[in-house]
């Protein structure tokens, strides 16, 4: 989907407390949400290791 080259991967804060966080994998102007239905720690957890394989995290 998104040259690993150029690809990053962010986990995003919640717009307001009670919100969840929001990760993504972004490149070029286009982005794909992931993990919707974990929880926070897995949430990050699963962010940490795509950083690993993908790219940066933001």
């Amino acid at each position: 989907m998104f040259p690993r080259h150029w690809a990053q991967v962010k986990l995003r804060r919640p717009a307001a407390r009670l919100h969840p966080s929001r990760l993504t994998i972004e490149s070029h102007g286009r982005q794909y949400e992931l993990g919707g239905f974990l929880t926070e720690e897995e949430r990050r957890g699963l962010a940490l290791r795509l950083q690993r394989h993908i790219g940066r995290i933001k």
